[in-house]
């Protein structure tokens, strides 16, 4: 079945998918600036942690994984990076209420919010195989 909405309907939409991660995924200290995500991108060889306040999911993970190609400390697809891993409860309440339309505006958000450039965004999979 095919839905069509207007421009205002979707745009009340998107609205709702970025007032989640605003509530959800924002840092528990604030976000930072793109300089210091950048500069902590280098110190860490390839990769940084930003910590949220998740209390719906505090088993999964109160963190955003971000990972270039080129990190030293795993193996991921060349394809695949940079990447951001979330925990596995946020992806699968965002996918079960937005599909998978939330991805691209996730990126976007994220890629504003840190100056760090996003090719892809995926769950941690700790209950699971993993996804990469």
């Amino acid at each position: 079945m095919i839905y069509i909405i207007t421009e205002e309907q979707n745009r009340r939409l998107v609205d709702q998918i970025i007032e989640y991660f605003d509530k959800n995924l924002t840092p528990f200290d604030g976000w930072q600036s793109p300089k210091k995500y950048k500069r902590e991108l280098k110190e860490n060889d390839g990769e940084v942690f930003i910590f949220i306040d998740d209390v719906d999911t505090p088993d999964d993970g109160s963190h955003m994984w971000y990972s270039i190609y080129t990190n030293p400390n795993v193996s991921l697809k060349k394809e695949d990076c940079p990447l951001v891993l979330l925990p596995d409860g946020i992806v699968n309440s965002l996918s079960a209420y937005f599909g998978e339309g939330w991805k691209p505006l996730f990126i976007e958000w994220f890629q504003n919010n840190t100056g760090l450039k996003v090719k892809k965004v995926d769950n941690f999979g700790w209950g699971n195989q993993g996804n990469l």
